[in-house]
């Protein structure tokens, strides 16, 4: 299993499972490229030892981790758009921060395009990640569902049960999580893109305005 990273979005993690159902035990070797997340990921595997050997717990909680990091970046983007918006003064809404009020712009930021393209170009990116996530646990849910706990050994078959209930329900929460953050990108995307487009036009054509004789 890969889940989908990059140095954009800050991680960087495979895992390779093997797992022997008669006698329930798995073997998994973890991928990260950032130690604290791989230290954290271990950290959480330890502490639900009593599910640990159920092979799609780490699948489960690095789509969870996967989302903990999407939503921290989703928040840095929605500031930046924020700001753009502000500076722009083309949002047709009046803006509120935590002190009221806030005073308009009007493009008169020279790199004010750039900005609003590359939120854009980030809100883009966070929505491919989002989609990708929950394809990825609904795969897993499918693979929890065809888990059979009769295949195990007679005296672990109560175990591989209870197991396999408390993954679905930590599934349950994770879809629904990733629904929500989905929808949540798609409207900083939508959001974005019309900032950026109404940016560079106004902008395009203050130049021609300009260089008018």
């Amino acid at each position: 299993m890969k889940c989908r990273g990059s140095t954009l979005l800050g991680m960087k993690v495979s895992v390779a499972i093997s797992h022997c159902r008669s006698s329930n035990i798995t073997n998994a070797v973890l991928f990260c490229k950032f130690s604290a997340q791989a230290a954290h990921i271990g950290d959480t595997v330890t502490a639900l030892a009593q599910v640990a050997t159920h092979p799609a717990l780490i699948p489960a909680l690095l789509c969870n981790f996967h989302l903990d990091v999407l939503n921290y970046k989703m928040d840095t983007s929605w500031d930046r758009l924020f700001e753009v918006e502000a500076a722009s003064g083309q949002t047709g809404i009046l803006l509120v921060d935590e002190a009221g009020p806030i005073q308009t712009g009007d493009c008169d930021d020279p790199d004010l395009s750039k900005k609003a393209t590359g939120v854009a170009q980030l809100a883009i990116a966070w929505e491919n990640y989002s989609h990708s996530n929950v394809e990825l646990i609904a795969s897993i849910s499918k693979f929890v569902a065809s888990c059979d706990a009769v295949s195990a050994e007679p005296d672990m078959r109560p175990v591989r049960g209870k197991q396999k209930q408390v993954i679905e329900e930590y599934l349950s929460l994770v879809f629904q999580r990733g629904t929500l953050l989905r929808q949540r990108t798609t409207h900083l995307r939508a959001r974005a893109e019309v900032q950026a487009s109404t940016v560079c036009r106004l902008l395009y054509l203050d130049k021609i305005w300009t260089n008018d004789p």
